[in-house]
């Protein structure tokens, strides 16, 4: 079963260089609006009545219509309107939060009735007013739902659909991809199984395991806690995790990558659950990292600041470092500290407690045997490591995520611009990398932040380019080696 979503939108500012949708005025929107000024209203004139003052984003428009007639009454001819059921659900929503309010009807930029909402409105509206006989024609014929010509970014659209559902035909992507400009979805659908178990289709809150896309949350926290004087980035880990045996290697050096510190996998596989097949290994946790380091002392694979060498070792421990300079529990710190008031109310760190991790529409990682079978590959005794991986959260968790760090919310714009900016080694050449995201500059595209993450049957991408505004979330459960095509079609269409 598939489940999928469409929402295309027309936006007040452009891309710089390209738009995704064509710019012209729109023929109709219902908005909200006030009798008294406020910061954010727009003022409008209605003819033979005070100015009232109307929300900026439009609850209903044009494209809402499903059906328009003219109907006779006591009070002469109206333009009477039948919505969409999607349609009559948001003016229902509105209306009924808003009594006693206007509501603007604005037919092409004019305010053409402006009635005080008395009670919910669902899906029928009339247009009352003294229109004249071809008024009433022209916005009649204007509102009158018909075939149109799409236009090439909507061709374009409906190709990347069309290339998504042959993707999982094929068995080779099962998941989500969302795009948005300004915070606004312009693009969104899911193919394939949240749960192959059962067939479970995705929807909307369907919560993914982020893999490395979980870094970027590792970092906040780490930037939190410096603001707030706990830790500076300079710090010698060895403050925060003293049984480490690494002199000389600071936050600022795991942030980046460049700490040296060996892969904490080969690690385990060497000394964890010793003469038990992995499957049947017990799952370790930060705290199992942090002692095999602190008993087995391995050997630094490049003094600090030496070369850039990705490191999953390096955002374990600042996840345990968080625990250690917060006095809190890293499920906790990101729940209450970050999910919580960013609104991201599906997105969890992983533990086997269910008091801890209790998504309410989790996504299972598998692969494919063949068109009609799969394996299940959702579990690993390395699955309790939070920090390089852990972090479950839906698609539009993380374009709630990404909105946020247009703001201050969390830290200062200056914490944020560090972030965004790439370290440098001992010998000042640049890493390509900030706090948790590679970070890239181009004329076209401006500053591009961006990771991705590959764990247990879950493949995913983000990247943010900043300056656009332009959004881009991918997120698959099917252990996929074709993501890099699917981000590709998506590339071909956002520039």
């Amino acid at each position: 079963m598939l489940r999928w979503f469409l929402v295309l939108l027309l936006f007040s500012s452009p891309l710089p260089g390209k738009t995704l949708f064509a710019q012209s005025q729109p023929v109709l929107e219902i908005c909200i609006a006030r009798s008294e000024p406020a910061e954010g209203l727009r003022e409008m004139k209605v003819e033979g009545r005070p100015s009232i003052y109307v929300e900026p984003q439009p609850v209903i428009r044009e494209g809402d219509i499903e059906l328009v007639e003219v109907r006779v009454s006591t009070h002469g001819k109206a333009i009477f309107m039948r919505l969409t059921k999607e349609g009559g659900e948001k003016l229902s929503k509105a209306t009924e939060s808003n009594l006693k309010q206007p509501m603007a009807i604005i037919f092409k930029g004019s305010v053409v009735s402006a009635p005080v909402i008395n009670s919910k409105i669902g899906r029928s509206v009339v247009i009352n007013g003294d229109f004249s006989e071809a008024e009433i024609k022209a916005m009649v014929a204007a509102l009158t739902p018909g075939p149109r010509t799409p236009t090439l970014e909507e061709v374009k659209l409906n190709a990347l659909f069309k290339r998504l559902d042959r993707a999982f035909d094929n068995r080779i992507f099962s998941g989500t991809v969302l795009i948005a400009i300004d915070g606004q979805i312009v693009f969104e659908k899911s193919v394939g199984y949240s749960n192959p178990e059962d067939s479970s289709p995705f929807v909307e809150n369907s919560s993914f395991r982020l893999a490395s896309v979980s870094k970027q949350f590792t970092a906040m926290g780490i930037m939190m806690l410096k603001e707030e004087g706990k830790l500076d980035f300079d710090d010698d880990i060895r403050k925060h995790l003293p049984t480490l045996p690494y002199e000389g290697v600071t936050i600022r050096h795991l942030l980046h990558h460049i700490g040296g510190l060996p892969d904490y996998m080969s690690l385990f596989s060497k000394h964890w659950d010793k003469g038990v097949a992995d499957d049947k290994k017990k799952t370790a946790f930060n705290k199992d990292l942090v002692q095999l380091f602190s008993d087995h002392q391995p050997q630094r694979d490049f003094a600090p600041g030496e070369r850039y060498q990705y490191s999953n070792t390096g955002y374990v421990l600042l996840g345990s470092i968080i625990e250690a300079a917060s006095g809190q529990g890293i499920h906790e710190f990101f729940r209450e500290r970050i999910f919580d008031p960013v609104g991201m109310n599906d997105s969890f760190a992983f533990s086997p407690d269910e008091k801890l991790f209790h998504p309410d529409n989790r996504v299972y990682g598998f692969q494919w045997s063949d068109k009609e079978s799969f394996v299940e590959v959702d579990w690993n005794y390395l699955n309790g490591m939070v920090g390089d991986g852990g972090i479950y959260a839906s698609a539009r968790d993380l374009l709630k995520w990404d909105q946020a760090l247009y703001g201050d919310e969390l830290v200062s714009r200056e914490t944020l611009d560090e972030a965004f900016t790439a370290g440098k080694l001992n010998n000042g050449k640049d890493t390509g990398y900030g706090f948790g995201w590679a970070i890239s500059r181009s004329k076209d595209r401006g500053l591009v932040v961006s990771h991705g993450g590959h764990w247990v049957g879950f493949r995913t991408s983000i990247e943010r380019q900043v300056d656009r505004k332009l959004t881009v979330i991918v997120l698959s459960n099917n252990s996929t080696m074709h993501l890099d095509s699917v981000c590709r079609a998506i590339d071909e269409l956002t520039n």
